[in-house]
């Protein structure tokens, strides 16, 4: 989607002038950093811009042919190696050749602007402007989006139009594209100078709009060919189309954060390793095959993995006006854009049907478009002089143009006169639009039908296509925000299948005929008198509030061959024919032979009828459908039943929709499925109660409690042994009881902590009684219909921590790791909805918010050390050996407590004279938890090791390691199985140190816990 990007430049006294970049996605904001510019490139060229004037906007609207360009290969483009490894040389050598660019801020108008310095630079390149040009991006962007028919009247029923005041998103901020700018200016829409349609006029545009007569008569120059070029294939075609052309448009997508100034060559400089950022289209003027890589620099710190860049002008005022971007930047699109202009005396005349923005590609080889000339005051004859086409998506395309001329039938393009010697074949290069000269020109009648037939080798011309945006599509009443049609069946562009031409449904093809007017005769042949003109006669049409078929005509003459009608459509309704009365009762299918006379036909509708589908949504219906009519009622509705529940009434979707009644009005035009709505019968749970007892050290159990009241003890240091709970009189309508396990001292969790399937249920005893073991944690919950209706809600009284906060439905509640007794219970049963208890409640106050206290997991380790034997335990980061006693490690334990996840720790030692114990790349052979890795009393250093979780805790944890050896010192940190000590020098460890770190966090650092790493490798091997 289309991202704006809005700058804020605060101009300060500050020795460097800081500039904030935000892109904005309608309605969102994503700050995303502040960059410093230079302060004297800011002060050299602006003064102070306030926020509302001083914002740097992106606009382009991304899409597939910026991604997707065909390649072109020709033996006759230049190869890399004939184009010079840079060019032009410098910034300074565009500045001085061409105009500086320009500043679209507000708008997100990039697009435009990119299309009107290609333009400029283009014609500066040919000689046809000087430095001083200024072409107006306004006029491009205003009739892109508001389209004004061409003067010949051709483009008639293609439809342009922007409605600001039904949108927040302003044109001008919506965005465009290379097509959108090829197609406009293809017809002749632009470019004109900037004084006739000034940028300062924009924001008057959005409210008033641009005067109609700008669209045409006010251009400077034609656009005659438009390449779209393989950025990554055709890199050296690219090239040579900047040197001749000057500039070529591209899109990339814009992050500050890959954008940064080099100091050293007073320059910027931009590469993306991936795409992010927003949408922005403009010019590459030059490139240089040498630009360092190391020259990138930008807050993201990426850099190329080879030298070369693009010279890239902007279209953000005073700054960035120009930059290298690297040839790898992930985020510039495959195609650059070339622009080709000419005179705009070129021709006269643009004979055009295809005012529509959009583009698909025809499905045939052989098609035509039909034109008719003017007839002009001192025009005796029209000369064609060239035709153009358009490959949006094909290159390589080999093409003939033939010419008819004075067609005798308007549907058929083989009716006139061929006209050979204007026979004209070519091939294309790159996809695109092409201006193609005929071979001859041929001599056109005012008021004659021709016909430019092309036959192509593939599918490749382009066919117009529109498509309106709207506030809501699917309302009844649609209020556009961009209104865009292009016409249907006006029997203009044809097709050639199975030998007969057929015309296009809808929109026409994208060939144009561009012909001179002629002044005086051109060997025109004698023309006799001629005949009387025949008189015309009306047809009209009584649609009833149908639409007419584009093909039944409106008049005919006298003399007339037949002419068959086409049926009318109307929605809902299927044509039943034409009558001459309103009654009915005389049907026509066509205007007779040599008919006479004015005909007034009306169209007789019958109501579709469709199928109404009842779905019942978890009832019973007797009737399973019915059919309705269009226009009509509903009529009777079946009435469904629901065990428990009462019926709501018919809905057009399971939940939510809109309701049917027998007396609404039917509306749709296909088969309809209407769904039962319903809403459950309360249940009586006023004798539903919860209660429950627990057995206390030294008293043994004791009475039941009720809903929110404490069992067990406060004050008295009695740890809960164990814990019954059930509920009472559960209505007869749900079904469910209620499940719950402990975490027994020694024992762990009874059952599957994980499957309250194997919990206690409805009473039974959780816990131990006679073994004198403290429970440590509960968890409890509801099943079958009492878990849809209700929550359980619980919290204990800890030892060493008080009242824990309130856990809810099979959440734990108590502590983990502490060996800490639970002291107290209280449960509350909620219904669904309902507020949950307070910490406050029952005048007990939970003393914390959470309702499981965890300790963390730790990890613990041992080493058996020279002359000392086993050391003490030590854990979590700890030293465990000797330090500058040079005495060798011979043998060590690992083991885990607290653990949160399922799993353990393997662990494996090279021994000397030994090497690697069990299979170093297997640690299923490894030792286990607590088992000794090494030796005992055999004197043999340890000289390297291994460690690594399994199970779960090693999805969830990093076990980092490090160790002092002889001659090395302390190595760096090894992880996760990783090698860790020295291989074949015979050096002994002296110490280690381990340490858990969760997935996500930081790596200890080489300074840790006091002790600095003299060698950041791991494990040194001796090869």
């Amino acid at each position: 989607m289309k991202k704006r990007i809005l700058a804020i430049l605060l101009a300060s006294a500050l020795t460097a002038t800081p500039v904030s970049y935000v892109f904005a996605e309608e309605g969102t904001t994503q700050s995303i950093q502040t960059q410093e510019i230079q302060a004297q490139e800011v002060q050299a060229q602006t003064q102070e811009v306030p926020v509302e004037q001083g914002g740097v906007t992106g606009g382009y609207l991304d899409n597939d042919l910026e991604w997707n360009p065909p390649v072109y290969s020709d033996d006759s483009i230049r190869s890399a190696a004939e184009l010079p490894s840079a060019y032009p040389g410098s910034i300074d050598a565009i500045r001085a050749k061409y105009p500086e660019p320009g500043n679209q801020n507000p708008y997100g108008t990039c697009w435009a602007f990119s299309t009107m310095g290609m333009a400029e630079f283009d014609l500066i390149n040919k000689g046809m402007a000087t430095q001083g040009i200024n072409l107006s991006e306004l006029q491009l962007a205003y009739f892109t989006y508001n389209f004004v028919q061409d003067p010949l009247g051709g483009t008639a029923g293609d439809i342009a139009k922007y409605y600001n005041e039904n949108t927040s998103l302003k044109y001008l901020n919506k965005g465009g594209t290379y097509q959108y700018a090829l197609r406009r200016l293809s017809q002749w829409i632009g470019p004109v100078n900037e004084s006739e349609v000034p940028y300062s006029q924009a924001a008057d545009s959005i409210q008033k709009g641009v005067d109609e007569k700008y669209a045409y008569g006010y251009d400077v120059a034609h656009l005659e060919n438009a390449y779209e070029i393989n950025m990554k294939q055709n890199q050296a075609d690219v090239k040579s189309q900047i040197m001749k052309h000057g500039a070529a448009g591209v899109m990339y997508y814009h992050d500050d954060l890959n954008m940064g100034w080099n100091d050293t060559l007073q320059c910027y400089t931009y590469h993306a390793a991936d795409v992010t950022g927003g949408s922005h289209a403009v010019m590459i003027v030059g490139w240089d095959d040498n630009f360092s890589k190391d020259n990138f620099i930008s807050p993201n710190n990426n850099k190329p993995s080879n030298n070369g860049a693009w010279l890239i002008r902007n279209s953000w005022g005073f700054t960035q006006q120009y930059f290298w971007m690297s040839y790898e930047s992930a985020s510039l699109s495959n195609t650059a854009w070339v622009f080709d202009f000419g005179s705009k005396d070129n021709y006269d005349n643009n004979y055009q049907l295809d005012g529509g923005l959009e583009t698909y590609e025809a499905s045939y080889k052989t098609v035509a478009n039909l034109f008719t000339t003017q007839k002009k005051d001192g025009v005796i004859s029209e000369s064609l002089k060239a035709v153009s086409l358009s490959f949006a998506k094909q290159s390589n395309v080999a093409y003939t143009i033939e010419i008819y001329t004075d067609l005798t039938n308007a549907r058929d393009p083989y009716s006139g006169t061929k006209q050979d010697a204007a026979t004209t074949t070519g091939a294309s290069a790159y996809a695109g639009y092409y201006t193609i000269p005929l071979k001859q020109a041929v001599t056109l009648k005012p008021g004659s039908t021709y016909a430019v037939v092309v036959t192509t080798d593939k599918n490749a011309i382009d066919v117009e296509d529109g498509w309106s945006e709207a506030v809501d599509p699917s309302a009844a009443n649609i209020v556009y925000t961009w209104e865009r049609s292009v016409s249907q069946y006006n029997q203009k562009s044809f097709y050639l299948s199975g030998g007969k031409f057929q015309a296009m449904p809808a929109g026409n093809l994208r060939i144009k005929a561009f012909t001179d007017n002629q002044t005086k005769d051109l060997e025109q042949p004698d023309q006799p008198n001629p005949p009387a003109e025949a008189k015309t006669y009306t047809i009209s049409y009584e649609l009833n509030g149908g639409t007419n078929a584009s093909g039944n005509p409106t008049s005919y003459k006298e003399g007339n061959d037949k002419i068959a009608l086409k049926d009318a459509t109307k929605k809902g309704y299927t044509f039943a024919g034409w009558y001459t009365e309103s009654a009915f009762k005389n049907k026509l299918t066509e205007i007779p032979e040599k008919a006479s006379g004015n005909y007034t036909l009306y169209a007789k509708w019958t109501a579709n009828r469709y199928k109404v589908t009842f779905d019942a949504n978890g009832g019973n219906v007797s009737t399973g459908s019915k059919e309705v009519s269009y226009e009509g009622t509903y009529g009777t509705l079946p009435i469904p039943s629901r065990t428990n529940y009462s019926f709501e009434g018919w809905y057009t979707a399971k939940s939510g929709g809109t309701k049917i009644s027998a007396s609404t009005k039917v509306t749709i035009t296909a088969a309809q499925t209407l769904y039962a709505h319903w809403k459950e019968i309360p249940v009586d749970d006023s004798k539903m109660s919860l209660t429950y007892q627990s057995h206390v050290q030294t008293y043994g159990w004791q009475n039941w409690k009720t809903n929110g009241q404490v069992t067990g003890t406060s004050g008295q240091s009695k740890r809960v042994e164990a814990i019954k709970i059930k509920i009472n009189n559960i209505p007869s309508r749900y079904k469910g009881d209620i499940r719950y396990t402990s975490h027994v001292q020694t024992y762990g969790w009874q059952g599957d902590v994980n499957n309250p399937d194997t919990w206690k249920k409805n009473g039974e005893m959780s816990g131990t009684s006679g073994e004198s073991k403290r429970l440590e944690a509960i968890k409890i919950k509801l099943t079958g219909d009492l878990e849809k209706h209700y929550d359980i809600y619980y919290r204990v009284h800890s030892q060493n921590v008080g009242w824990l906060g309130w856990a809810k439905n099979g959440e734990t509640a108590g502590t983990s790791g502490y060996s800490y007794r639970m002291e107290a219970v209280q449960i509350v049963l909620v219904k669904k909805g309902s507020s949950a208890p307070a910490a406050n409640y029952g005048g007990i106050t939970s003393t914390r918010s959470i309702s499981m206290v965890v300790k963390p997991i730790s990890i613990h380790y041992q080493s058996h050390v020279q002359t000392y034997g086993w050391q003490g335990w030590v854990s979590d980061g700890g030293l465990s050996g000797t330090s500058g006693e040079a005495k060798r490690l011979e043998g060590i334990k690992i083991t885990l407590s607290n653990k949160d996840y399922s799993g353990s720790i393997r662990y494996t030692t090279h021994v000397q004279t030994y090497g690697w114990q069990g299979d170093v790349n297997n640690p299923n052979t490894w030792k286990k938890e607590g088992e000794m890795a090494g030796t005992s009393g055999e004197s043999k250093r340890l000289e390297a090791f291994c460690l690594k979780l399994t199970g779960d805790l090693e999805k969830h944890y990093d076990v980092y390691y490090r160790t002092h050896v002889q001659h090395f010192g302390w190595l760096g940190w090894a992880k996760n199985g990783e090698k860790c000590g020295t291989t074949g020098f015979s050096y002994r460890m002296e110490a280690l140190q381990i340490v858990l770190v969760k997935k996500g966090s930081k790596a200890p650092a080489a300074n840790y816990g006091g002790i600095v790493s003299k060698d950041s490798r791991a494990c040194v091997e001796k090869k």
